[in-house]
Order: structure tokens, then sequence, then C-alpha cells
């Protein structure tokens, strides 16, 4: 698996290699990339486009780009095109990538709340397997 270069040259030496731990435990898991979103963020109150996760609810999460803020990872429990509850999984002020392994099927999203932005430019990427 290639990690993307907007990703990977943002990273230092530890980051990289923690990503690309993550990443051999993605095909550990016999998840292949086959679904990704991604896009980038640059104010408060910002979500991106959410992505299903099918089967063993397996996704990897980049953030990268130069940024100042607090970054919400949010999960539902649907996998509808447009979930109407999110929850917040977890938050992050560092770039970096994450394996998230909630167990079932579900939808996940990217985003900046109201207040937790300062400045800069959030890349951010969401990719899991296929159903």
């Amino acid at each position: 698996m290639t990690i993307p270069s907007s990703v990977y040259f943002n990273l230092s030496e530890r980051q990289r290699d923690q990503t690309v731990q993550l990443l051999d435990e993605i095909l550990e898991y016999n998840v292949t990339a086959v679904n990704m979103k991604s896009g980038s963020i640059t104010t408060a109150n910002a979500f991106g486009t959410s992505l299903a996760v099918y089967g063993s609810g397996k996704a990897l999460c980049f953030s990268a780009g130069t940024w100042t803020a607090t970054i919400s990872l949010q999960v539902s429990l649907s996998t509808a095109a447009s979930p109407a509850t999110w929850y917040n999984l977890s938050t992050y002020s560092t770039n970096g990538a994450r394996l998230i392994d909630m167990g079932v099927a579900c939808s996940l999203r990217v985003g900046i709340p109201t207040g937790k932005y300062t400045g800069g430019t959030l890349l951010w990427h969401l990719k899991t397997g296929g159903r």
C-alpha cells in the first residue's frame, strides 16, 4: 500500500513509522482501501463527507497539512447517505494516522467543531475496505 505523498512528507520519522505500522495492521485485517473520502477544511463548524464502513468496521484516518485546531472524528451507527446522529469518537490536535476499529458497520466523518479552529488547512483522508 502506498502512503499518499501529501500525508507522508508532512510527517516526522516517528509518525511515518507509526503510519507504516498502522498500514501493516490494516493489511493484517485483510482490509483493502477500496472506499475512500478525502478533503480539506479551513474553518470551524465544518465536517467532511461521511464514509460508510461495512463488514468488520475497520478504517484508517489520516490527517495532514498545516493547521491549528482540534479535529473531531465522529461516528454514526447508520450507513445511510446522510446520517442524522453523530457521536464524538475522539479528538486530535496533531497530524497522524489512526486505525479505527468499530467492530460494526457505521459511518465516520472528520471535522472541526465550532470554537476549535485557529487557522490553516486540515487535509483529511478516510479509507476502508469494501462491503
